[in-house]
């Protein structure tokens, strides 16, 4: 697909949503404003209910923020509508329709005291609610067990998945969790979404967050990130709520965990802890335990696998000291012990690869420990001036020890095969500090901010790797390595940005603004062989070994202005970045050079939404990638020698052009939700690999490439682009009490490369479809199931022969069911399959898991038998697509493994003050 089609596909798009949109404006409706009669405002939720009395058929919603409501997809007859809203007095009229749209005016309600002190109206709050930047969820919309956790809420709700401890809205991936518009547990998604219980939770709002400089000064700098706030019930804002439990797993695995939470208004404070040998580095999702949250199921495409011992503790602080003064503190604590076997079988695509195949086996065993800790403080001096400062610091400590076998095949014939021992220590720590002050001028929208960030880290290891290397054929036959090295590293890094903004009209601002920023790197890693003679490490691999002090300047002025028209408002920026990269180096050549990029960059975006729940955002930016300072060393990495790579100092920048649009509807009437999601992006001189295979006589200056190792390095090629999108539509069936959520996807992507010096493109076409159904009809059982089939297809236009499609599919039915006597049950069935592809084998895997509890004392203390992996079939199974190969790797984790667990909750709520 070339730059134009592209466009073409673009305009043809959008132009196809305005028609659509204009056409359904054109309906005929039935319209009003719906207002409190004594102080003239308008009623948000109240319930509207249009009955055609011919048939009883009767359509109902509710009002938005303004009061507003609407009708449409009406036939000629008689209707009564009929109006109510908890403590004020209903309302009634009856009139004729005529297929011409009416508007009924403002509609004043008066307040009735006897129904406010009396009488329970039960009003239906709307699922879905747009706002603007903003989709708010309620959660009433969508039923739980009383055991379920916020992560069982949000996979009932259309458009947000869980997968992999990750939360993800339409594709993009949430990291902040915020509660009640205020930090909580650390900032750790994972945690909040396992801890927080569903019974808490009145609304969840999907945010579009503006900068923390863009809320402050009023003016949009079209940055986004997607934020995840949920809204607790007044009932639920002070109090605190734990969870502990014991864990015993035969025939020697445990699990002792715990956490207590309060919550008083706008502080907060959380503390949690667990030591447990029953860990795996995979997907959680399928098993749900009384009390305690125990999950394991297949792992998906980013799961680690292994099996692992670990030792956590945190404790997190936020509070409004004084009314001007807010405080954020947290600590954690993180230790780890992993063993993990992964087996990797690589089929390469490319003609110059024709039937080549390589497997690898890796046995890994890892020590992890950490500490962090971070102190944030924010003054409110007055309505005008606001501090910020942030400092944090953490140290951490790892060890590792691994062993690689790894052997390539060229139709079924071994040309080479690598064996690998590496062991290593490190120890690092991290500090930084960052200051903002914002300050607002005495003219509306006129504002000044200095942001300015210190940070430095720094670590020292100790390496050493034996490497055993076979080539069947070629001049090279052996190449054994046994090195060891003291690697060192430092950086530092401050920058400071200056912006000011000034309103140029009633709807119109200026921003400017000017960022530097500097980074000092040293880099020590000098390799040294075994001297048998000295019978110690002893002579320099001047050629593997790197010695540089990198220095980095950044000088970045940008600005930008906004603008409303009518309901459509745009920001527009532009900004010019000069990098500098001096660089001076001692290995693998005593050499020093002195490197500028610079680029103009561009960015709009444009948001529309009116009354009727149409939300329409259209945004492209133009962004420059800066080669990294490990890209520009000529130093040969060989940690693998079947897989070489290489820096090149010759590298340019690159340029990237993106453009994304996003359009959301929530039709009130039928109660469904349509999200839609499309981008599109081509690279300008973007860095790819330039790949040598050895063949005995290519092997570059310097460097001996035995037949069938691979030499990678850096470099610029024009070509490269993707497109994706998705859609999402979701909808109540109330005659079953469901929910339906459909969901599709596709994606495109051109992957151009030089292999052997001959340019080779991948071109790699993905598509699914997806249907989940959710009950929705009782708190005591609640049922799910998902299907979720996916089609790829590699195409290599130089060599046909490696094209290649194949298949997934992924599906998983849950059930859980809470008796009156406290006995609670779940049980899930999983199932992942991937499709063969050429010589690679498919792989399937069923999961299984089952448990049964039952609380008492109160249901505070519960009792859990869990069996997860009944079929033992249990692995953590990623594919992987690349413009080279296609990859199948596997790794091991706990099977079958039953669980005993005694748990206790205390959870005290004392009401909204």
């Amino acid at each position: 697909m070339t730059r134009s089609q592209f466009m073409k596909l673009v305009i043809i798009f959008l132009y196809s949503i305005l028609c659509f949109s204009y056409c359904i404006s054109q309906e005929a409706t039935i319209t009003g404003t719906v207002l409190d009669s004594a102080e003239q405002k308008p009623l948000y939720l109240a319930n509207v209910i249009l009955l055609q009395q011919k048939d009883s058929t009767y359509k109902a919603t509710t009002t938005l923020e303004q009061g507003e409501f609407k009708f449409s997809k009406l036939t000629k007859g008689t209707y009564k509508i009929d109006i109510t809203y908890v403590g004020f007095k209903p309302y009634s009229k009856t009139f004729e329709f005529d297929n011409k749209s009416i508007d009924l005016g403002r509609i004043f309600l008066g307040e009735d005291l006897t129904l406010l002190d009396s009488v329970s109206v039960e009003g239906i709050a709307p699922a879905v609610v747009l706002k603007q930047d903003t989709v708010e969820f309620n959660s009433s919309a969508y039923k739980t067990t009383s055991e379920a956790n916020l992560e069982d809420l949000l996979k009932k709700m259309p458009g947000l998945e869980v997968k992999d401890g990750k939360l993800t809205s339409q594709g993009e991936v949430i990291n902040k969790i915020i509660v009640d518009g205020k930090p909580f547990f650390q900032n750790s998604p994972e945690f909040t979404l396992k801890n927080l219980p569903a019974d808490m939770v009145s609304k969840i709002q999907v945010i579009d967050e503006k900068s923390k400089e863009a809320i402050y000064t009023g003016h949009d700098d079209g940055k986004r990130e997607k934020v995840l706030n949920v809204v607790t019930k007044p009932e639920k804002r002070r109090g605190y709520f734990s969870n502990l439990g014991l864990t015993y797993s035969p025939p020697e695995r445990y699990n002792a965990s715990g956490n207590i939470n309060f919550i008083r208004g706008k502080d907060r404070f959380s503390i949690t802890g667990s030591f447990n040998n029953l860990s795996s580095g995979m997907s959680q999702q399928y098993v749900e335990v009384d009390g305690g949250r125990t999950m394991v199921s297949v792992g998906g495409p980013g799961a680690s696998g292994g099996i692992s011992q670990q030792t956590n503790f945190s404790t997190y602080y936020y509070s409004e000291i004084v009314p001007k003064l807010t405080a954020n503190a947290s600590y954690s604590y993180r230790g780890s012990i992993t063993k993990s076997i992964n087996e990797t079988s690589q089929q390469y695509i490319q003609a110059a690869d024709s039937g080549r195949v390589y497997n690898q086996r890796s046995e890994r065993e890892s020590n992890n420990l950490g500490h962090s800790a971070s102190l944030s403080l924010e003054y409110k001096l007055n309505d005008n001036n606001r501090f910020t400062l942030r400092q944090s610091f953490s140290l951490n400590e790892a060890e590792n020890l691994s062993h690689t076998t790894g052997n390539t095949f060229i139709n079924g014939e071994e040309i080479n095969s690598t064996d690998n021992r590496n062991f290593s220590e490190r120890n690092g720590n991290n500090f930084g500090t960052t200051f903002s002050w914002w300050h607002k001028f005495a003219k509306k929208g006129r504002t000044l901010s200095i942001n300015s960030n210190l940070s430095q880290s720094e670590s020292t290891s100790v390496d050493s790797v034996r490497s055993i290397n076979r080539f069947n054929t070629g001049n090279v036959s052996n190449q054994d390595f046994d090195q060891f090295s003291k690697p060192q590293s430092y950086t530092q890094r401050f920058s400071t940005q200056v912006s000011y903004t000034e309103p140029i009209g009633e709807k119109q601002s200026l921003k400017i603004a000017y960022r530097r920023e500097f980074d000092k790197t040293d880099d020590e890693r000098l390799l040294l062989n075994y001297n048998n003679n000295e019978s110690n490490y002893t002579d320099i691999d001047t050629l593997r070994s790197s010695d540089f002090d990198n220095r980095v300047t950044k000088d970045e002025f940008s600005t930008g202005i906004q603008f409303k028209i009518g309901e459509i408002n745009i920001s527009t920026s532009a900004q010019y970045l000069l990098q500098r990269i001096e660089n001076d180096q001692t290995f693998p050549t005593s050499t020093a050079f002195d490197r500028g990029f610079q680029g103009f960059l561009p960015n709009i975006s444009f948001s529309f939404r009116n009354k009727e729940g149409k939300q329409l955002r259209l945004n492209y930016s133009r962004s420059m990638g800066i080669p990294q300072a490990s890209q520009l060393q000529d130093v040969l990495d060989n940690r693998n020698p079947l897989f070489l790579r290489k820096g090149n100092p010759q590298l340019s920048e690159s340029y990237s052009n993106r453009l994304g649009l996003t359009y959301s509807l929530f039709n009130r009437e039928t109660k469904s939700y349509i999200s839609l999601n499309v981008s599109g992006g081509t690279t300008e001189n973007s860095i790819v690999n330039s790949t040598i295979i050895g063949n005995g006589t290519n092997s570059p200056d310097g460097v001996e490439l035995p037949v069938g190792a691979r030499l990678s390095m850096p470099v610029n090629m024009d070509g490269r682009r993707n497109m994706n999108g998705n859609i999402n539509i979701s909808k109540p069936i109330e005659k079953w009490k469901i929910n339906v959520n459909l969901s599709g996807s596709a994606s495109f992507s051109r992957n151009p490369q030089f292999l052997n010096g001959v340019i080779q493109v991948s071109e790699n076409a993905n598509y699914g479809v997806g249907l989940a159904i959710n009950s929705n009809f009782s708190e005591k059982l609640d049922v799910s199931l998902s299907v979720r089939p996916g089609f790829s297809n590699v195409k290599n236009p130089t060599n046909e022969a490696g094209n290649r499609r194949y298949s997934q599919m992924t599906s998983v039915i849950r059930a859980a069911y809470k008796s009156e006597s406290g006995i609670y049950f779940t049980t899930s069935l999983g199932h992942q399959q991937n499709g063969k592809v050429g010589n690679i084998d498919g792989t399937s895997q069923l999961i299984w898991n089952m448990s049964l509890s039952k609380s008492f004392f109160k249901k505070k203390m519960d009792f859990s038998i869990t069996a997860n992996d009944l079929l033992q079939q249990s692995s953590v199974i990623n594919r992987n697509v690349t413009s080279e190969y296609i990859q199948n790797s596997e790794t091991n984790v706990l099977r079958q493994v039953f669980r005993f667990r005694l748990g206790y909750k205390l959870n005290k709520f004392g009401g909204a003050k």
